[in-house]
């Protein structure tokens, strides 16, 4: 091999280093973007996990929060119940005692009725009474003039014999 063969081979040697440096050196930057990719698509990964979670966490809250209006909704509706069993049972209380009272006020209305034949029956009474005292103080006034004939007839014998 000559000289001038020795100098072409190592310039070729030389151009063959440089470009595989320069291709070692755009392998290098490739590797380096395909590790900040791979580190990108893991934050990725990361927040879509994250996303996920959250989106889990907001499912779970929605359900809860469902949950808590149905009950909050059963809860009302019981209540109205209560509340309407509760006026319907003063109402029927109310209505009780609206009759008891009405049923006092005929008691009290017979009472009266009771106490006024009563008095009528007392006056009549007395003014029988009054006739009763009358009378025999007419029959004993009687009596009394009837013992004067008695006693006129004695001395009407007594003067004939």
């Amino acid at each position: 091999m000559t000289i001038q063969s020795q100098r072409q081979y190592l310039q070729s040697q030389r151009q063959y280093l440089q470009s595989q440096r320069q291709y070692n050196h755009n392998d290098s930057t490739y590797n380096h973007n395909d590790s900040t990719y791979n580190h990108n698509d893991n934050t990725i990964t990361t927040t879509v996990q994250s996303q996920r979670q959250y989106l889990q966490s907001q499912r779970q809250y929605n359900h809860n929060d469902s949950t808590y209006n149905h009950n909050d909704s059963t809860y009302n509706h019981n209540d109205n119940t209560i509340t309407t069993t509760y006026l319907q049972s003063q109402r029927q209380y109310l209505q009780s005692q609206r009759q008891y009272l009405q049923s006092q006020r005929q008691y009290l209305q017979s009472q009266r009725q009771y106490l006024q034949s009563q008095r009528q029956y007392n006056h009549n009474d007395s003014t029988l009474n009054h006739n009763d005292s009358t009378y025999n103080h007419n029959d004993s006034t009687y009596n009394h003039n009837d013992s004067y004939s008695y006693n006129d007839s004695t001395i009407t014998r007594t003067k004939q014999q």
